[in-house]
């Protein structure tokens, strides 16, 4: 007899240039596959042990947008084979702009932007 699997995956995202794919899940967390040019080459990254049930990637790939089911953004920047956490916020929506740009709703209303290349400057632009 077949047994069903079953996997808890939450969310799962390919990133624009399909060279990377991210995937939540209730067991591992936040995960990311970087794939090579070659088996060789290929990794993963395992970036939190939370749950996230929401993925968005910049239109270039660099950044990976993640929700946590506490409804906690957080942002993480690729290069080098590595992921590090650039930027984090509560905020109900977050939407790109540009390649290093997002812009979103703080949980406390009006909305923000931000470019992640200098997140210690952000821009109020309503509320």
């Amino acid at each position: 007899m077949i047994q069903p699997t079953r996997f808890d995956t939450e969310a799962m995202l390919w990133s624009p240039q399909r060279d990377k794919i991210a995937l939540s899940t209730s067991g591992k967390g936040l995960q990311v596959f970087i794939c090579g040019t070659d088996t060789q080459k290929e990794r993963s990254l395992n970036l939190s042990h939370r749950s996230f049930g929401e993925l968005s990637w910049s239109e270039e790939g660099q950044y990976l947008a993640a929700r946590s089911t506490e409804g906690i953004w957080y942002i993480f920047r690729f290069g080098d084979g590595h992921a590090y956490l650039v930027y984090r916020t509560d905020a109900t929506t977050l939407e790109w702009m540009s390649s290093h740009q997002v812009v979103f709703v703080p949980r406390v209303g009006g909305l923000t932007m931000i470019d992640l290349r200098d997140t210690l400057h952000k821009i109020y632009l309503a509320g």
